[in-house]
């Protein structure tokens, strides 16, 4: 076999490997459900300094036949339409098909930055809050993230 023949046959079959990767990857998308994720509790933890540690509460539901194991979870938070809180979260337990976990993600937000925020939070203890949460998702053996829009109202507590 010439080298011009040996060449187009590596493109042919690189060609084909890269079209069933595709092809994979897009039958995989329609079958996976993208997981529910619900805030759960925001809970204000002893201030420490300058900052105010929260312990943020999510329920993962799964709604898929497959275990879903999550290698990393990122998110944003909103109270009151205000972005306070961001972060990520990684050594989390696998859903089970068809079942949920709750975790409890650490966090804080400086003092300084959301003093009037925090002021008119505390001004009403117990009363329901609004929120957003927007998160992203990576399951082992996915390629791609699955995002999650969330929002609802919380009521926050403390320890």
């Amino acid at each position: 076999m010439n080298r011009k023949a040996r060449s187009c046959l590596s493109k042919f079959i690189f060609s084909c490997g890269l079209l069933l990767c595709v092809a994979a990857c897009a039958s995989l998308q329609s079958t996976l459900n993208p997981p529910d994720v619900e805030l759960t509790s925001v809970k204000l933890l002893p201030t420490n300094g300058f900052s105010q540690p929260l312990l943020i509460g999510l329920t993962i539901t799964n709604p898929n036949s497959a275990d879903l194991s999550i290698e990393a979870l990122s998110y944003d938070l909103k109270l009151l339409s205000q972005p306070i809180l961001s972060g990520t979260g990684g050594d989390l337990p696998t859903v089970p098909s068809y079942g949920k976990v709750e975790i409890a993600i650490p966090s804080s937000i400086s003092l300084l930055d959301s003093w009037q925020f925090l002021k008119k939070l505390l001004a009403n203890p117990g009363q329901p809050v609004s929120y957003q949460l927007e998160a992203e998702i990576t399951l082992s053996g996915i390629p791609f993230p699955i995002s999650i829009h969330q929002s609802g109202e919380t009521v926050l507590g403390s320890n």
